[in-house]
């Protein structure tokens, strides 16, 4: 009755115990006497016992100084143990009870909240992890887009209106207002300004040029006839 007390109490192994390490009684089911070869009934000792417990407690609480003590911590399994007397204040001990289970039955809710919560911290690492990439990917992406549209768009319409110009085409600056393809930037904006202006003076130039050299050569005024002084012969 004692033992089944302690078992539903504790809900895992307790044994008895006597000062020479034999089993008395036990709630693992096991005999605590067996027959020998000689034919005798021989008591089993704790510490060879069959039962996992009862082997590893045997040893580290059976003829101990301290009457009683509990252990936890890194070892498989936690336990309590009492000796006992016949009578109270007697320096001998008739036994000792011990008691107790494996440790995974108390650390089972801590390991499986460790466990959440690693799973949870890979998932926040990794949930961070592509965040960081998606911003990355995105930002990479507006400066290509930036660079694209406000740097090489108008720097390739103005190699392009000089490349026609050096063709005497100047077809563009005809076709193409003052804000075309213009730059976000001012400094590729006052670039585009300055190489129109540039275009359209020389287009100016080339096209006076032109006019002079198709105009017509004009034999200039007639010069006056000498007026003679002498009468005409009569």
């Amino acid at each position: 009755t004692f033992l089944t007390t302690i078992v539903n109490t504790t809900g895992g192994t307790a044994y008895i115990a006597d000062p020479y390490g034999g089993l008395v009684a036990t709630s693992s089911g096991e005999p605590t006497a067996v027959v020998a070869a000689s034919g005798y009934a021989v008591q089993v000792a704790a510490a060879a016992s069959k039962d996992p417990f009862t082997t590893y407690t045997a040893p580290r609480t059976l003829n101990q100084t301290a009457s009683s003590g509990i252990t936890t911590g890194n070892a498989p399994y936690w336990y309590m143990y009492q000796q006992f007397q016949d009578q109270p204040n007697k320096a001998t001990f008739r036994g000792t009870v011990v008691a107790g289970r494996e440790a995974t039955y108390y650390t089972a809710a801590v390991t499986l909240m460790l466990a959440q919560f690693d799973s949870f911290l890979h998932q926040a690492i990794r949930n961070s992890a592509l965040i960081t990439v998606a911003f990355i990917l995105a930002g990479f992406a507006s400066i290509v887009f930036f660079v694209y549209h406000f740097l090489l768009i108008p720097l390739n319409a103005v190699k392009g209106s000089m490349v026609k110009a050096t063709k005497f085409d100047f077809s563009d600056m005809k076709n193409k207002t003052e804000t075309s393809d213009a730059s976000f930037l001012s400094e590729i904006n006052a670039l585009q300004y300055v190489f129109r202006a540039m275009i359209i003076s020389f287009a100016n130039a080339l096209q006076k040029n032109k006019s002079l050299q198709r105009a017509p050569l004009s034999p200039g005024p007639r010069p006056p006839t000498p007026s003679s002084s002498l009468a005409p012969d009569t």
